[in-house]
Order: C-alpha cells, then sequence, then structure tokens
C-alpha cells in the first residue's frame, strides 16, 4: 500500500513538470521554481517521506498551492501586462516631457496669442453679430463717411509738412446721417465703440462696422436741428506698421 502511494507521488511530479518547465522558460518566472521546490519537499522519496508521514494531508496542500498559481495565472493573462512591462511603468509620452509639477509660489505667465499683421482689429475688439437684421418695422437712414484732414497754416502756404490729400493722411472721420422725422436729439440712442457704431430711435435704427479703428474717447457728436442730421467725428486710430 505504502509502495503504490510512492509510485503515485512520483508520477504526479513527473506530470506536473512537463507542464510547468514550458511555461517557465517562455515567461522566465520564478513562479515555477517555487513550484518546484513546494513539490520536491512533499514528493521527493529521499526527503518527503522524512518530512511528512501523512500523504492525505501533502496531497491536500498540493492541490491548495495548484488553485492559488492558477489564480496567479489568470490575474496575469486578463490584465494582458507581463511582470517585466510592469517593472518597467507606463510608456512615455509627450505629455511626460519637462517638470511634472510647479512650485508652489511661482506664477506661470498665460500664452499670449499669436497675432496676425494682416488683421485690422484683434477677435477682442470685434463683438459679434453688430448688424441687426431683424426687421421691426424701423428703416435705416442715410448715412455718408467722409474723410476729413486737419489742415494747419503751414500746410496750406508754406507746403512745410509732408501731407498729401490721399485718405492715409487724414485723422478724422467724419460720419453724417440723415434722420428726417426726429424733433431733437433726446430721441436717439447712440452707442460709439472703437470698431462699430450703434444709433437707435422710434423711426430709424443703424448698427454697423466702422472702415477703421476710431478712438472713442477723442470722438464727438453733433445734431443740426434744421437739417435733422447727426454729425459724428471720429477720431482715427493709425496702427504702427
Amino acid at each position: 500500500m505504502l509502495k503504490l502511494k510512492h509510485e503515485h507521488r512520483q508520477a504526479v511530479f513527473r506530470r506536473t513538470r512537463q507542464v510547468f518547465v514550458p511555461y517557465a522558460v517562455a515567461h522566465k518566472s520564478g513562479t515555477s521554481q517555487g513550484l518546484f521546490s513546494f513539490l520536491r519537499y512533499y514528493f521527493d522519496p529521499l526527503t518527503g517521506g522524512k518530512r511528512r508521514n501523512n500523504a492525505a494531508s501533502a496531497m491536500a496542500d498540493f492541490a491548495s498551492g495548484l488553485l492559488s498559481l492558477g489564480d496567479l495565472l489568470a490575474g496575469q493573462v486578463e490584465g494582458g501586462q507581463s511582470n517585466a512591462e510592469s517593472a518597467v511603468g507606463p510608456a512615455a509620452n509627450p505629455g511626460a516631457i519637462g517638470p511634472s509639477h510647479v512650485y508652489p509660489g511661482v506664477k506661470v505667465p498665460d500664452a499670449k496669442p499669436i497675432k496676425d499683421p494682416k488683421e485690422i482689429w484683434d477677435p477682442e475688439e470685434v463683438e459679434e453679430a453688430v448688424e441687426d437684421d431683424i426687421d421691426d418695422g424701423r428703416s435705416c437712414p442715410t448715412y455718408e463717411f467722409i474723410y476729413k484732414q486737419a489742415v494747419q497754416t503751414q500746410d496750406t502756404f508754406l507746403g512745410m509738412s509732408d501731407k498729401d490729400p490721399s485718405s492715409t493722411q487724414c485723422e478724422d472721420l467724419l460720419l453724417r446721417v440723415e434722420l428726417p422725422g426726429t424733433a431733437s436729439v433726446q430721441e436717439l440712442d447712440l452707442e460709439v465703440k472703437p470698431t462699430y457704431i450703434k444709433l437707435y430711435s422710434s423711426k430709424y435704427k443703424l448698427a454697423m462696422y466702422l472702415p477703421h479703428k476710431v478712438d472713442d474717447q477723442k470722438s464727438s457728436a453733433k445734431w443740426d436741428a434744421k437739417k435733422e442730421e447727426l454729425r459724428l467725428t471720429l477720431r482715427i486710430v493709425r496702427e504702427d506698421l
């Protein structure tokens, strides 16, 4: 009876070695080495019989070890990551370049947007939907733009300056708006901004962009009651090229 159990233990040991040796070679893992030590401890004919007299208890411990090993291997397969990959850590990417954190008390300046030299106005200076296309019964008044140049005595008689009659040498932009039927300037609601103008009354409405950027703080408005006309003198802002 004892001889049969001994042969059975040897058969189990050989079969287990045939199963786990390929795994140990493929994965270079120390799990199989630990399993061989465990099996040799219980089933080696020279040492096993001296340390374990209860063969049934040895088989129970061996079965428990196999179940634990199966759970370990299943976790590696589901995770899809080998021991070598776990030791290396996550793969590097462009976001990992540079310091991982900002030191306390250090202010990081905001990124400055790249300005297009061909743009007339900055995007922050232009509001969306300035023109009012909704038909509410009010009509758009007749208006006209006139360029105005500041001419002094030395320009008229001596020709000492380098000014010419072109619009590029004009300092002001004159806007004439005809508002027939308007009794007084109190009926008008006027808003002048660096890039657009809005003018509303009970009969008229005018909302449009200006052809040039203007200084709304140095501009002025004048009402001509006889002609029923509003005149706006807008100071042109010339950008340095």
